[in-house]
């Protein structure tokens, strides 16, 4: 029995699933193939988020809409803002010109690129002139939100000098961060993450990267939808058994720490 993570009655003893991959592995992977094309990418999430990033990421159009997809506009802009003799309009829906913006672009353009507002100051939609960035240097508040930490370092690598992100204050969201720091990573990039013992400032560090080997990456499948599974075979008779397709024994999200919880109510 093969299904898409939509619970129907299930009375066989042994069933297989196979669940959409993770949106924000997604989301990340990308933003590198769009840098790098010789990546190639299994087991993509079919999340809006992600639909509309690829659709804006293949766009020739001068204007991009993004509908809601928060991630979208976020990584998006990061994208383009590296993209040389572009210009392009990121835009979205009534609410996605509600939610600020204004922290991702004040550091990009600190750091060398050129993202307007077309309306108002702080929020989408967003003028932004694709140009070669200098990188170098960057203090930011640590408590923002991890997806403008995440644009940041995801384009970091073709900065001309890279990034030094230092982070002032307590970090939150930290394993949204780990998870793009170690993708990166596994991609072959350059970085270093450490905390500087007097000020206790932790310091990500990404190195400029012109080339990436080619390679294939399966999107490990989302835990959050795991949950539901968890809970559904935690209910079972003794010998039930399930399958869920394309989780890792060492995973990326924060919520593969469900496997570790259900263990006390006899899921193994």
């Amino acid at each position: 029995m093969d299904l898409i993570c939509k619970p129907p009655v299930i009375d066989a003893k042994n069933v297989h699933l196979r669940i959409t991959g993770s949106k924000s592995e997604t989301n990340r992977l990308l933003i590198l193939k769009a840098l790098y094309p010789n990546l190639t990418i299994e087991n993509a999430s079919d999340s809006d988020d992600s639909r509309y990033l690829a659709k804006v990421l293949e766009s020739k159009d001068a204007t991009l809409d993004i509908g809601h997809a928060g991630t979208a506009m976020r990584f998006g802009t990061a994208y383009f803002a590296t993209q040389e003799g572009i210009e392009i309009t990121l835009t979205g829906s009534d609410r996605m010109k509600e939610r600020p913006i204004g922290i991702l672009v004040d550091a990009l353009n600190s750091l060398g690129a050129s993202v307007h507002y077309e309306g108002e100051t702080g929020f989408p939609p967003l003028r932004i002139i694709g140009k070669k960035i200098a990188g170098g240097d960057l203090a930011i508040d640590a408590s923002v939100s991890s997806q403008f930490l995440t644009a940041l370092l995801l384009v970091a690598h073709i900065f001309e000098y890279g990034l030094v992100l230092r982070l002032k204050g307590t970090l939150t969201s930290r394993p949204y961060l780990e998870m793009t720091v170690s993708m990166l990573a596994q991609m072959g990039i350059a970085t270093r993450w450490e905390i500087d013992a007097q000020s206790t400032t932790e310091i990500i560090t990404v190195k400029p990267s012109e080339t990436l080997q080619a390679q294939k990456v399966t999107v490990e499948s989302d835990w959050s939808s795991a949950g539901y599974w968890y809970s559904w075979t935690a209910l079972q008779q003794p010998g039930f058994e399930m399958e869920l397709s394309h989780y890792h024994e060492k995973s990326l999200q924060g919520d593969s720490k469900l496997a570790v919880i259900f263990k006390d109510l006899g899921v193994q």
